[in-house]
């Protein structure tokens, strides 16, 4: 697997499809199940670490595959600290992010016109992604409220 991921163009096509976010995915499967993790993400020194991993991940184009488990790994370490409502709230509709994240992100990258983000304007990138962001949150919470009467009126428990 890491022989295929020194291709960059690889990286790109595994980072843009499902294959990408597998490994993010089985790690939240997996401490939904085993909450003992947890206790031991409850270290400073570990937060920095994955702090480092984190930015290091990000700009490098080998280990790219992995900054989002890195980041939330990060986030899970330092989760006591962003306890409040907005993050309540996301993480009530997370799984109803994770639905329609990917059907989003398709539409919106065919209709912004190809916005050249590395030499672009930094309002506009802002302003796109805030954009976007908004949009996948609100059809999440939309989806969330519409989903229990769908599931009664096909009869399924």
């Amino acid at each position: 697997m890491i022989l295929i991921l020194l291709s960059p163009d690889i990286v790109s096509h595994i980072k843009s499809h499902s294959l990408g976010w597998f490994l993010t995915f089985s790690l939240g499967m997996y401490v939904a199940q085993n909450k003992d993790v947890l206790k031991f993400l409850d270290n400073i020194f570990l937060s920095i670490l994955l702090l480092g991993l984190l930015i290091f991940s990000s700009v490098n184009k080998q280990t790219w595959i992995f900054s989002e488990t890195i980041s939330v790994l990060f986030l899970l370490s330092i989760r006591k600290y962003l306890t409040n409502k907005l993050f309540i709230f996301i993480g009530g509709i997370s799984s109803f992010i994770y639905v329609i994240h990917p059907l989003i992100r398709n539409f919106w990258l065919l209709t912004q016109h190809r916005i050249d983000y590395i030499n672009g304007n930094c309002m506009i990138i802002f302003l796109s992604i805030l954009i976007y962001f908004s949009i996948v949150i609100t059809i999440s919470y939309g989806y969330s409220k519409m989903f229990p009467k769908i599931m009664k009126a096909l009869n399924i428990k």
